[in-house]
C-alpha cells in the first residue's frame, strides 16, 4: 500500500471518488492520525519500525547533570538506556530539585537518572563519584515523513509498516476530516 493509495483510500470513504474536493487536506489529516496514533501508544513498536528508533549517543564522564540534545527527528521520547551494569531510571525535575536537597534521592555507584523538559534530555549521575560513563541509547518516535514514502514505496512491504496500524490512521484520518466545521450543515435561522 502506497502513500497515493492510502490517500485514494480516504478519499474513497469520505465519497470524493474523483479525489478532488478533499484533495489538499487528506494528506495532512492522514500525518496527524499517524502522529495521535503513535503518540497514544496502543499500538505495538513491530507495527511502526521505521518510525521506533533507538540511538546510541556518546558521554563523557561528569559528575552530577548533564544535558544532551533531542534527535533531530524525535517526535516523542520513549525511554533512555544504557549498556553494561549501568541502571537508569526516569525521574521527574521535581525529583532532581529534591536530591539537590536530600543526598538520599540521588543516584549511587552505578544508577544514572534522568529526566526531559522542552529542550534537553537530562542524565543525572552519581554527584560524589565519577564513574566511567557507559554509551547511552535515546529510544524515541520518529516524526513521520511522507518525503520518504514517494511513489513506489510500499509501506507495508517494503516499510514493515503493519496493515492494522496504517488502517488504524486511515479510519482516523477519515473521522478528522468528516468532524471539520467546514463540512457540517449550518443552521438555518427561522
Amino acid at each position: 500500500m502506497t502513500y497515493t493509495e492510502i490517500k485514494r483510500e480516504i478519499a474513497k470513504r469520505l465519497g470524493d471518488q474523483d479525489h478532488t474536493v478533499f484533495r489538499g487536506i487528506i494528506g495532512n489529516s492522514f500525518l496527524q492520525a499517524m502522529c495521535e496514533e503513535l503518540s497514544a501508544g496502543e499500538c505495538d513498536p513491530a507495527e511502526y519500525p521505521e518510525l521506533y528508533l533507538e540511538t546510541a549517543v556518546q558521554v563523557k564522564s561528569f559528575l552530577g547533570r548533564k544535558s544532551i540534545n533531542y534527535p533531530d527527528e524525535m517526535m516523542k521520547l520513549i525511554d533512555v538506556r544504557a549498556k553494561s551494569e549501568v541502571f537508569t531510571k526516569q525521574i521527574t525535575k521535581e525529583e532532581y530539585e529534591r536530591m539537590e536537597v536530600e543526598e538520599a534521592f540521588r543516584p549511587t555507584l552505578n544508577e544514572i537518572f534522568w529526566y526531559s523538559d522542552n529542550k534537553f534530555i537530562w542524565l543525572i549521575a552519581p554527584f560524589d563519584i565519577e564513574i566511567p560513563f557507559p554509551e547511552i541509547d535515546v529510544v524515541y518516535l520518529k516524526n513521520p515523513n511522507p518525503e520518504d514514502w514517494n511513489f513506489n514505496v510500499n509501506l507495508i512491504k517494503d516499510l514493515k509498516y503493519g496493515r492494522n496500524f496504517l488502517y488504524k490512521c486511515i479510519n482516523k484520518a477519515v473521522l478528522n476530516i468528516a468532524a471539520l466545521p467546514m463540512l457540517k450543515p449550518v443552521a438555518q435561522g427561522k
